[in-house]
């Protein structure tokens, strides 16, 4: 019997919805939205695992 692996979460911080809106300026009029930092703007929450691992270095790239 296959064991199903659990449905992710939302992220806590977003609400899943992977971005995080904010009013600037000193007239509080402008509105910016930005990726989600907790999440890396998939909306899911992510496995202690994952954040803490580096990405992968960059392949090279060879010229013919």
């Amino acid at each position: 019997m296959r064991k199903t692996s659990p449905a992710p979460k939302p992220c806590p911080i977003c609400n899943g919805c992977g971005q995080i809106s904010s009013f600037k300026g000193v007239s509080r009029f402008l509105l910016t939205t930005e990726e989600c930092p907790a999440c890396g703007g998939t909306g899911l929450e992510l496995d202690d695992e994952l954040q803490k691992s580096e990405p992968p270095p960059p392949t090279k790239r060879r010229d013919k």
